[in-house]
């Protein structure tokens, strides 16, 4: 039925046996495909390919197919090329390669990385054109490394980091449709110059070239060739463009990157970008990265939906400051068959930006999937709407949101992603931030450290227990005792009663003669006045109230006499006995002493 209803058309293990039918030179594939717009291809076992393979290259069990499109512009979503361990006995399975043969590219190795526990090498999104054969060997490695010649390759060369770097004028290299497969590091080729001396008349055809971050890189480089290439599977660009103007870039296929097809940065201007066919790319066809206008015309962007070609290309519809990129006419096939189509009134109106709302959390942990929630303008969940995850500019992960308008993404690395959201006619872009959330374990509890005190009575007497520490027991006018505060009587006199006094914190009575007010004295029934005798000054003090007590004095006077008494005897004692100690001679002497003092005192007349 040709009615432009899409169909599904799933093969396994589906054999092309040759003519005679005995399975001796037969290929087995592995099909799924949805065919629309009216799009028809065929598969035909070939008994050889149109022309020889390379010379470093061998066919396994004359393998081959023809696949050719018959109308509409097929491409083919999955198909996987397989053999058996009988037709691989004695071959090293990880030497077999995919290749595909047609005569404008001529031998393109399109899978050098076989699944060998599957024996199978498979393709994706393929537009059908040519005749496939799985071949063995055919590389080398080699350093590589500068060029200051031409060079024209004999065999595939197997790079590790930078292959060919370019540093003088005047250089071809052709690579004879061999193929530079690198091992996702440096680029493929790389020409370099300088703002003030322009690298010029670079020239680099037939080459195939894969695995690499760039295919091809060129900055500071003018007037130069690059053409009738393949450049897919890197990691980021196919071609990449800076400070580099009046280009030819014509003839290229530029597919399956994980970055942008083509970009443009620093008034890169006056390249014709024309004649490339350029879709399946993870990133956009275009990035034009300036703000210099740029012409796009002529090209096949793997459909002819003028609003899918402009959610190809990114330029001023998505960030003003930056050029507009104009791609109408555009090839509606690829550009060994296509013709031309216009859209309308070019530039047209393009996708509407940020009329798209994303909806995701601001920060995400490294590794941990979470959500991302695309919607209208009106917040109606939009389905089907290409999700992209992008660092640094390249697209890590590739997504389409499901009915309930999500998808959901897992970063690999720490730092600021871009989530981008398109469909045909609009588009949006959303930053968060990938942080390491690696929990660190808690720390131990500190050891457990016993209480002073457990009661009162583990602590001295002037401190209490009070949180299992022994506390200095406080309070005012008082004193601690058995972990209590004891308050005294009284700390002032105005503690104590009317008439009292605060003496060694107790409370004594005032005095009579004090506490007589002036109202008691009025009161006193007074003696007719007589002349009063005479009398002493009263000892002031605080003896005053005892001084004229007679019995006191009496008392007092015994005290004193016996004090002198026991004193008086006490000295003679003394003195008795340190005369006893005292020399004979110095007794004999006191003796004659006192005797002559007692004579001279009987001389005395009276």
């Amino acid at each position: 039925m040709d009615d432009g209803t899409p169909r599904s058309v799933y093969l396994s293990n589906a054999i092309f046996d040759s003519p005679s039918g005995d399975f001796t030179n037969y290929t087995s594939i592995t099909l799924n495909d949805t065919l629309e717009d009216s799009s028809v291809y065929t598969i035909n076992w070939t008994t050889n390919s149109s022309a020889p393979p390379q010379a470093a290259n061998s066919s396994l069990a004359h393998k081959f197919v023809n696949i050719s499109g018959r109308s509409g512009s097929p491409s083919i979503d999955y198909v996987s090329f397989g053999w058996t361990w009988q037709e691989s006995s004695g071959y090293d399975e990880s030497l077999l390669q995919l290749w595909r043969y047609n005569a404008s590219s001529h031998w393109v190795a399109l899978n050098t990385t076989p699944n060998m526990s599957l024996r199978t090498l498979s393709l994706y999104n393929v537009v059908p054109v040519g005749e496939y054969g799985i071949l063995y060997g055919g590389t080398e490695t080699t350093p590589c490394g500068n060029l200051a010649s031409d060079i024209t390759l004999i065999t595939n060369l197997i790079s590790d980091g930078n292959c060919f770097n370019i540093s003088v004028d005047n250089i071809t290299i052709d690579c004879a449709g061999f193929s530079l497969i690198g091992n996702r590091t440096g680029n493929g080729i790389t020409s370099y110059g300088a703002l003030s001396a322009l690298r010029s008349n670079i020239t680099i055809r037939n080459c195939n070239i894969s695995n690499f971050t760039m295919g091809i890189s060129f900055s500071s480089v003018t007037n130069s060739q690059i053409y009738n290439n393949s450049v897919w599977n890197n990691s980021d660009s196919g071609i990449y463009l800076n400070f580099a103007s009046s280009n030819n870039i014509t003839n290229n296929t530029l597919t399956d990157n994980s970055g942008a097809a083509i970009v443009l940065t620093n008034s890169s201007i006056g390249n014709n970008i024309s004649s490339n066919d350029i879709y399946g790319n993870l990133g956009y066809g275009l990035d034009n990265s300036q703000a210099e206008y740029v012409n796009v015309t002529y090209n096949y962007w793997g459909t002819t939906s003028c609003p899918e070609i402009s959610s190809l290309i990114y330029d001023y519809f998505d960030s003003p400051p930056l050029g507009v990129a104009t791609f109408s006419p555009f090839l509606n096939a690829t550009y060994l068959n296509g013709s031309s189509m216009t859209c309308p009134a070019e530039p047209w109106s393009r996708r509407v930006t940020n009329h798209l709302s994303i909806s995701a959390p601001s920060e995400v942990c490294k590794g941990s999937s979470f959500e991302v929630s695309v919607s209208d303008k009106n917040g109606v969940a939009l389905s089907g709407v290409t999700a992209l995850l992008q660092i640094g500019g390249l697209t890590e992960t590739r997504g389409v949101t499901d009915g309930q308008g999500q998808e959901s993404f897992a970063p690999s690395k720490t730092g600021a992603y871009t989530i981008l959201a398109r469909n045909p006619e609009m588009s949006a872009e959303k930053t968060i931030i990938s942080i390491d959330c690696i929990t660190t374990p808690p720390l131990p509890p500190p050891p457990t450290v016993p209480p002073a005190c457990v009661s009162d009575s583990d602590c001295a007497a002037d401190k209490k227990c009070a949180s299992g520490n022994c506390a200095l027991v406080k309070g005012t006018c008082g004193h601690a005792s058995a972990h209590k505060w004891i308050p005294y009587e009284c700390c002032s006199d105005s503690g104590c009663p009317v008439n009292y006094e605060c003496k060694a914190n107790a409370c004594v009575k005032k005095s009579t003669t004090e506490n007589v007010t002036i109202k008691e004295k009025q009161n006193i029934t007074k003696k007719p006045e007589e002349p009063a005798p005479p009398t002493a000054e009263p000892v002031k003090g605080y003896l005053e109230p005892y001084c004229w007590n007679p019995a006191l004095l009496a008392l007092l006077a015994i005290l004193l006499f016996y004090f002198f008494f026991i004193l008086a005897k006490r000295r003679k004692k003394k003195k008795e006995e340190k005369d006893e100690d005292q020399p004979e001679w110095r007794k004999k002497k006191k003796e004659e002493d006192e005797k002559e003092d007692k004579d001279s005192k009987k001389q005395i007349p009276v």
